[in-house]
């Protein structure tokens, strides 16, 4: 899950710094929304969380009382 959340903070914060859109040079004519990319990697954390896939690598100090 880290890689999903690693993706989530380096496309906020490339977003927050100015960087409109993430441009791969290996992929001419990609240009994607740093704010979609953002989006894209919650909403995998979210699906993964609820449906129990992958490993949970989170540093969890405070757990949620179900």
């Amino acid at each position: 899950w880290g890689e999903f959340f690693r993706c989530i903070m380096s496309h906020a914060w490339k977003w927050w710094r100015g960087e409109k859109y993430d441009i791969d040079p290996k992929m001419p004519g990609y240009k994607a929304h740093h704010m979609v990319s953002v989006v894209w990697n919650a909403i995998a954390c979210y699906t993964y969380e609820t449906r129990n896939i992958g490993t949970d690598d989170r540093n969890i100090v405070i757990k949620d009382e179900k």
